[in-house]
């Protein structure tokens, strides 16, 4: 879903949709190549253009309803856009708790891995983030990452984004981002 808002949103300048708090950190040669790569729309299809994204968006909620098997996904930048997208659902109408699952349960299930994967509980395998808040109230809390787990071993979401050239967010970065 954030590919396509992306391509639709009509400014192909604009940073792509979802990452427009993270962008002004990375460095500048990644900053470049961070636009949305939005479509030029034709001339007389401006309406069009502006109505195909909520199109989307109600169709994947009907999906969802309907009983479609949605795994969330994207092939815009990693460890960022996927975050993204799961607020995209919620926005859709779907719940909070359902999209969380969508994440993680059902692709376990999907892939017949849901034996080791797929959910925190004893004898599972389990790479998780936590996160400061609840993201079955408010999505938004996914971004507030505090620790990475991952085959076992602790990582620092702040640490690796400086490792990476990414210039740390400050506390109140993060507070607008949330909003």
């Amino acid at each position: 879903m954030n590919i396509f808002e992306g391509l639709f949103c009509g400014d192909p300048s604009a940073i792509t949709p979802g990452l427009e708090e993270i962008v002004p950190q990375f460095p500048p040669q990644v900053r470049r190549a961070m636009r949305s790569g939005a479509l030029e729309v034709p001339r007389d299809k401006e309406a069009a253009y502006r109505e195909a994204f909520p199109a989307m968006m109600r169709l994947l909620k009907a999906l969802h309803d309907a009983g479609v098997i949605i795994i969330p996904g994207t092939d815009a930048l990693a460890g960022y856009t996927l975050h993204y997208e799961l607020k995209l659902y919620v926005r859709a109408g779907i719940p909070a708790g359902e999209v969380l699952g969508m994440a993680t349960l059902t692709p376990a299930l999907v892939m017949g891995v849901n034996k080791d994967r797929g959910i925190i509980a004893a004898g599972k395998l389990a790479d998780m983030i936590l996160v400061d808040g609840d993201p079955t109230k408010d999505i938004r809390d996914i971004d507030k990452i505090s620790t990475v787990i991952k085959s076992g071993k602790v990582y620092d979401p702040p640490a690796i984004e400086k490792a990476l050239g990414i210039t740390p967010r400050t506390n109140s970065q993060r507070a607008v981002s949330q909003r």
